[in-house]
């Protein structure tokens, strides 16, 4: 038969004494406690940004393609995008001599030079 305890009206000693009285409730009660926030935890991380999975955004990229653009621009080209795009040419040669991967440049090019636009719109307002 267990014995009921308070350790909350109770001093330290009568704390030790009452958890070695009752080891495996003790036990099981701190265990549960553990399990309920880990189960919480677990449930939340389900809430945070990117908890769902899949691929990070390549800002890195992207705003170094935005870049690419604005240097290509201020040597008196138009960057555009496709297959026989010279600005493609020269972002994958850059890419390549910085050691950044090159695969799948050519899909990533339309919405950089969408979104240097824009930048240069808000630049020009």
């Amino acid at each position: 038969m267990t014995r009921r305890c308070d350790v909350e009206e109770m001093s330290i000693d009568a704390r030790i004494l009452c958890v070695s009285v009752n080891p495996l409730e003790t036990t099981r009660a701190l265990l549960n406690l553990l399990e309920l926030g880990l189960t919480q935890a677990l449930e939340q991380m389900l809430h945070l940004p990117g908890a769902r999975g899949g691929r990070r955004p390549l800002d890195h990229r992207k705003y170094g393609l935005v870049n690419l653009a604005n240097a290509w621009h201020k040597l008196g080209r138009a960057p555009t995008s496709g297959a026989n795009s010279q600005f493609l040419a020269f972002s994958e040669a850059i890419f390549a001599a910085i050691g950044w991967p090159t695969s799948s440049l050519a899909s990533a090019i339309p919405d950089a030079i969408t979104l240097w636009k824009n930048l240069n719109q808000k630049n020009a307002r």
